[in-house]
C-alpha cells in the first residue's frame, strides 16, 4: 500500500510537453482596481487604486479587529491594457487562468464577455479565449464577494448562522495571479490527465483528454506517457506511445494501460515522475 500511495502521489503533479511552443502571460502588473463597498457608510462609495500590483486584495483582513461581522464585502473591478504577447504566424489558442477570486467573476476580454458570475473562490478557473487576441487587449475582471453567500464555500465567517464564529480572511479583489497561456490548438484539457495503479503496483491507468481546437481538417498525433524515477538513476518504470486521429473540434479521452517493470524488493521507494507529450 505505501507504493501505490507514494506512485499515486508523483502523479498529482504532472509536466506536460508539446509538439509546439507554449508561451505563459504572467498579467501581474498595470492594473487599474476600483471596489463598490456594499457599506458606504464605513468604507465610502468607492476605493479607487491606479497602480495594482497581483495577488491583491481589498479587504485588508479587517477580520483582525475580532468584530461580529466587519469583513469588507462588495464588488471589486479590474481592468488591464496589455500589448506584450508575440505574435505568431501559426493558428494559436489562448487561454485565461485566473488562480484565485474572490468570489464570484465576471471575465471580459476585447469585448467579449468569457463567463458571468461564474463561482471562483479559492479555485482555479480557466477560461477558453480562443483566438481573441489583438495586438493591444483590454481585460476586465469583475469580482463580486456579497454578504450571506449560500451557494459555494468562500464566506467569511461573519456571515455564518452558526454562533461562535468570528471574522474570516475571505479575501475580495485578485488574491492569486493571472496568466494568459498561448498554446497549439492541439493540446491536454485543462486538469485533463488521471492516473492511478492497481494493487500490485505492476500497471500504470491513465487516462488524458485531448482537445483538437483550430484544425480544419483531421489531425493525426501520438500520446506518449513515460513514467522516470523523480531522484537519482534515470531508469524508465513504463513508456507507451498511442497513435490516434482527431477531426476538427473534437475532444476525445484516450484510456492507457501501461505495464510498469517492477522495483526491486529490497530497494528504498522511489517517487515517480510522469510526462504526457503529444507528438
Amino acid at each position: 500500500m505505501k507504493k501505490i500511495l507514494l506512485l499515486l502521489w508523483a502523479l498529482a503533479t504532472l509536466p506536460l510537453c508539446a509538439n509546439t511552443l507554449r508561451r505563459t502571460y504572467l498579467l501581474e502588473s498595470g492594473w487599474r482596481a476600483v471596489c463598490y463597498p456594499e457599506d458606504k457608510a464605513r468604507y465610502g462609495d468607492s476605493i479607487v487604486l491606479d497602480r495594482v500590483t497581483l495577488p491583491h486584495n481589498f479587504d485588508d483582513y479587517y477580520g483582525a479587529r475580532q468584530l461580529l461581522h466587519g469583513n469588507l464585502h462588495g464588488t471589486a473591478v479590474y481592468d488591464i491594457v496589455f500589448s506584450d504577447v508575440l505574435p505568431n504566424r501559426n493558428p494559436r489558442w489562448y487561454r485565461l487562468t485566473l488562480e484565485g477570486a474572490g468570489s464570484y467573476v465576471t471575465v471580459i476580454m476585447n469585448g467579449d464577455t468569457l463567463c458571468r458570475h461564474q463561482p471562483a473562490g479559492r479555485v482555479v478557473t480557466t477560461l477558453d479565449v480562443g483566438r481573441k487576441i489583438k495586438v493591444v487587449n483590454h481585460l476586465r475582471v469583475i469580482c463580486e464577494h456579497p454578504s450571506h453567500i449560500t451557494d459555494m464555500p468562500w464566506v467569511c465567517g461573519g456571515c455564518s448562522s452558526e454562533w461562535g464564529f468570528s471574522e474570516g480572511s475571505q479575501p475580495l479583489g485578485l488574491f492569486r495571479p493571472v496568466k494568459l497561456e498561448e498554446m497549439s490548438g492541439l493540446q491536454i484539457a485543462p486538469f485533463g490527465i488521471h492516473a492511478w495503479s492497481n494493487a500490485t503496483c505492476d500497471t500504470l491507468f491513465v487516462e488524458t483528454e485531448v482537445i483538437n481546437h483550430l484544425s480544419k481538417q483531421k489531425r493525426k498525433f501520438s500520446l506518449q506517457t513515460t513514467l522516470t524515477p523523480l531522484m537519482g538513476v534515470q531508469q524508465k518504470l513504463a513508456q507507451q506511445a498511442q497513435g490516434f486521429d482527431l477531426q476538427p473540434e473534437q475532444r476525445t479521452v484516450i484510456r492507457q494501460a501501461i505495464p510498469c517493470i517492477a522495483w526491486p524488493a529490497n530497494s528504498s521507494v522511489p517517487t515517480w515522475r510522469m510526462t504526457v507529450c503529444l507528438l
